[in-house]
């Protein structure tokens, strides 16, 4: 049996007993977790949120986050917005003061963080550019928010996708992101870490929009090379009709060759909807819709070989919940309310990590 635990704001709750509960509108058995809380970090003048976590050695986890002072207003985009990082040595018992991975005067979004076989880190983020202009920027910037953020921008307008390299042993950053994809005028955002397959091959899931593709779409960006070059996008995801949005794909390698992605949609009753590889992410067939509220997902292979899927739920009661799948996240046959004590619907983003102690660390 599994641990759980999760996280409200950066506060982990280990979860290691479990009850079952009877849903009359669940198609699933559900089973509620609860457990005292681990706080990675907490400030009341920082918002802190769209953490990550992941095993970087023996009982040692990384944690990175996006850090920024707390706004008046959240929309996402603060103008001091840093990824920050902070070490366990203890499977999550304990953590460090968190210390800066990467800042610049972008607003940085969704850090994700991806271990490679060799002892690479590779970290994946988003941006937002502060305009000073007072004025809609237009056709050169079709996606550009109103933002009032002072001396900062009027308005911001998409960066893009970037990447930064690190290093385990002994941890360390380069000082400068690589570029990956998205423009002003071609809106590409990434929320999932990239993972290395079997084959070697390296997939960065991102998604967004264009002016002529105004619904978003999911895409995955492969590496052949192990990093030093990205290939063309190959689309995972989009509704032919041009109504549902297919936004925050996750994905995972549930066998040699086989890619499973789950996305967050916009239009469809906030259900995810997932779509599987069998050629190592080059092709996928149209992304079904699955019986699974909530958003976004992260994805976990389990040591049994069962796929592990949490996700934010922004309805009634509020929290996080997950579900244990079968047959490579085919068929979903356990729901799990790992917490249901959130405020509001500013939640969710959570992620997943089995540690050395075969507890999963669930971050949120």
């Amino acid at each position: 049996m599994y641990a759980i635990s999760t996280a409200t704001g950066l506060v982990l709750l280990i979860a290691c007993a479990s009850a079952r509960n009877s849903d009359p509108s669940a198609s699933r058995p559900v089973e509620v977790f609860s457990g005292p809380p681990i706080t990675i970090f907490r400030d009341p003048s920082r918002y802190v949120s769209f953490p990550d976590v992941k095993r970087i050695g023996p009982h040692r986890l990384l944690c990175v986050f996006r850090d920024a002072a707390y706004p008046e207003k959240i929309i996402h985009i603060e103008p001091d917005a840093r990824v920050v990082g902070a070490i366990s040595r203890d499977d999550g018992r304990t953590w460090s003061k968190p210390a800066v991975i990467y800042d610049d005067p972008a607003c940085q979004n969704d850090p994700s963080i991806a271990v490679l076989g060799d002892g690479r880190l590779l970290l994946t983020f988003f941006n937002w550019v502060g305009l000073k202009t007072t004025t809609a920027p237009g056709d050169r910037s079709p996606f550009a928010r109103k933002v009032d953020r002072g001396d900062w921008g009027t308005w911001s307008e998409a960066g893009g996708v970037h990447l930064l390299w690190g290093q385990v042993d002994p941890l360390r950053w380069d000082s400068r992101a690589q570029h990956v994809r998205g423009s002003a005028r071609l809106l590409r955002a990434t929320s999932s870490k990239v993972i290395e397959t079997s084959r070697g091959t390296f997939l960065l899931p991102t998604y967004g929009r264009s002016p002529d593709k105004p619904v978003d779409r999911a895409f995955v960006v492969p590496s052949r090379d192990r990093g030093k070059t990205w290939g063309d996008e190959i689309l995972i995801a989009a509704d032919p009709e041009g109504r549902i949005a297919m936004q925050e794909p996750s994905l995972i390698e549930t066998k040699p060759g086989h890619i499973l992605a789950v996305m967050r949609t916009a239009g469809a009753g906030d259900h995810l909807y997932a779509t599987r590889s069998a050629d190592d992410g080059l092709t996928w067939p149209p992304a079904e819709r699955t019986d699974l509220i909530g958003h976004p997902a992260d994805l976990l292979v389990l040591p049994d070989g069962a796929v592990l899927l949490a996700r934010g739920y922004r309805h009634p009661p509020f929290g996080v919940r997950a579900a244990v799948g079968a047959d490579g996240g085919a068929h979903w046959q356990r729901e799990i309310v790992i917490a249901d004590s959130g405020s509001g619907t500013d939640l969710g983003y959570p992620t997943l990590c089995l540690t050395d102690d075969e507890h999963v660390l669930h971050p949120q």
